[in-house]
């Protein structure tokens, strides 16, 4: 039972890891699109 707690939270601190990677990338993505479109005066 203890095995499965702490799988379970390493589980979830591995979800939180790739989230926080994923909305990083996702927002770095975002914010290269909108500096895109203020260079090329759109």
């Amino acid at each position: 039972m203890k095995r499965l707690q702490i799988l379970y939270l390493d589980g979830q601190d591995y979800v939180r890891m790739k989230l926080r990677t994923l909305l990083k990338a996702y927002g770095y993505k975002l914010r290269t699109q909108d500096l895109l479109k203020y260079y090329s005066g759109g």
